[in-house]
C-alpha cells in the first residue's frame, strides 16, 4: 500500500501541539485541522509577532481558512515551570484528557551549541512532561528522530535506545529525551509513543516545503558555487588558475569539486506528506509505548544524489572518494569553502545506518514512502530555488 491519505476518524479530545511553526509541526497542524480536531498550540512569539499571527500566516500558506474556536494559540515558555502558563491556561489544556504531540526541537548539529541543544530538547521537555502528567494528558506523543538510535551496526530496531555513542549532541539529546518520556509517562500512567522520522524533505507530490535544511542546504551551496565559478569563467577572473572551470554552451559549468568521506553514505529521506500520513494513522490508533521508524527501506546512496545535483544544476566534475586516511594534497579554495559549509552534515553523508520499520508498517497499514528518484528531487529543488531557498518565503 502506498496511498498517502488514510482516513482518520475525528476525536472529541483536543490536541496540545508544540512546534507548530516548525516544519513537521506545521504540517501536522494542517492535517489535524483538516481532520476536524480541536488544536491548542503551545509556542512563542517571534520578532514581536504574536504566536496567533504566525499561525494565521501558516494556515494561509496551506490554503486553510481561519478555524475560529477549533484552533487556539497559547504563548508558552518551555524553560519555565508549568511552561510559563497561568492556572487558567493549565486548566484549559487539561480538559477532556487532551493528547499532547511534542514537535518542538532544537535541530542544530553544532557541537558548540551542546548546552543550548540539551536545554531545549531535554530541559524544556521536562517542563512539558510535568505539565502533561499533572494535567491528566490522554496520550503523550513525542516526535524524535531515527538517528536517536545512535551508532549501531545492523538493522536498528524500533526499540529503546541502548547505546551511549552518538554522532553529535542533537542525536544524544533526542536519545535522552526518549528515555525521559518513557520514564515520566510510565510513572504517571500516561501512555506514550515515540515517532522517529529520518531526514524529511518537502512534499513529494508538489515539491512545496516550509523549511530548507539538510539536503536543501547542500544543493543550495552547490548552486551558489556554480553561480560564482560560472561568472568567473565567463569573465576570465578565476581566483585559482589550477582550477579549470568553464561555462558550457547550454549554461552548464565544469566545477571540479572533490569531497572525501570515510564511506559512501545512504541518505535516508522521506517526504513530509508521508510523515504526516504515517503520523495520522499512528495517532488514530496508538499502541502504548509504541516506537515507530518513519524511514525509507531504500535510501539512495550519496553518489546517486551527487548525480542528481549535477543534472539539476547543469554542472559536472564532482569527485567523491572514500576511505581512511584522506588523500594528501591541498584543495582548491572553492573545495575548502564547500567542505567547511557542509561539515556538520558530513557524518550523515557517510552514514550507513538502516532502520527496521515493522512497527510503522503494521500501524499504518503498510504505508511506505516513495523512492527518492530524480523526478522528486528536481521537483523539490525547483520549488526551493523558486522561493530563494526560503528567502522569499514568509518567516515562520
Amino acid at each position: 500500500m502506498s496511498a498517502l491519505n488514510p482516513k482518520v476518524p475525528p476525536a472529541a479530545a483536543p490536541v496540545i501541539l508544540t512546534g507548530a511553526t516548525g516544519f513537521l509541526g506545521a504540517h501536522l497542524l494542517a492535517a489535524l485541522l483538516a481532520d476536524g480536531r480541536a488544536v491548542i498550540v503551545l509556542g512563542r512569539s517571534k520578532d514581536r509577532e504574536p504566536l496567533a499571527d504566525r499561525l494565521g500566516r501558516l494556515l494561509e500558506w496551506f490554503g486553510l481558512e481561519p478555524r475560529g474556536s477549533q484552533l487556539e494559540a497559547i504563548e508558552a515558555d518551555f524553560q519555565r515551570p508549568d511552561c510559563g502558563l497561568s492556572a487558567a491556561q493549565r486548566g484549559r489544556i487539561g480538559a477532556n484528557g487532551a493528547d499532547f504531540i511534542h514537535c518542538a526541537s532544537e535541530t542544530s548539529f553544532i557541537e558548540g551549541r551542546r548546552a543550548e541543544i540539551f536545554a531545549t530538547n531535554v530541559g524544556g521537555l521536562k517542563n512539558l512532561l510535568a505539565l502533561a502528567t499533572t494535567q491528566g494528558a490522554g496520550w503523550f506523543h513525542f516526535v524524535s528522530t531515527a538517528y536517536a538510535v545512535g551508532l549501531c551496526e545492523g538493522l536498528a530496531p524500533e526499540a529503546p535506545v541502548t547505546t551511549d555513542r552518538f554522532v553529535n549532541a542533537y542525536e544524544a539529546s533526542k536519545a535522552e529525551a526518549e528515555h525521559l518520556v518513557a520514564a515520566r509517562c510510565s510513572a504517571a500512567g500516561v501512555p506514550f509513543t515515540l515517532l522517529r522520522p529520518s531526514i524529511v524533505y518537502g512534499d513529494a507530490r508538489t515539491g512545496r516545503a516550509l523549511k530548507f535544511t539538510a539536503l536543501y542546504r547542500l544543493v543550495q551551496a552547490l548552486c551558489r558555487l556554480k553561480e560564482v565559478m560560472g561568472r568567473q569563467a565567463r569573465h576570465g577572473t578565476a581566483c585559482n588558475p589550477s582550477v579549470v572551470t568553464h561555462a558550457g554552451a547550454a549554461g552548464s559549468v565544469h566545477l571540479p569539486l572533490r569531497l572525501h568521506l570515510p564511506a559512501e553514505g545512504l541518505i535516508n529521506l522521506v517526504p513530509v506528506d508521508y510523515f504526516v500520513a504515517a503520523a495520522r494513522a499512528i495517532l488514530a490508533a496508538p499502541t502504548p509505548g509504541g516506537i515507530y521508524h518513519l524511514t525509507s527501506d531504500h535510501p539512495p546512496a550519496l553518489g546517486t544524489l551527487a548525480g542528481y545535483c549535477e543534472e539539476f544544476l547543469g554542472v559536472h566534475g564532482f569527485e567523491l572518494s572514500y576511505g581512511w586516511p584522506p588523500p594528501a594534497g591541498l584543495r582548491a579554495p572553492h573545495e575548502l569553502l564547500f567542505a567547511r559549509f557542509t561539515e556538520p552534515y558530513h557524518p550523515y553523508l557517510a552514514d550507513q545506518r538502516r532502520f527496521a520499520t515493522t512497527n510503522a508498517r503494521r500501524a499504518t497499514g503498510g504505508l511506505v514512502p516513495p523512492e527518492f528518484d530524480y523526478t522528486i528531487f528536481a521537483r523539490c529543488m525547483a520549488y526551493a530555488a523558486s522561493v530563494g531557498w526560503g528567502d522569499r518565503l514568509f518567516p515562520v
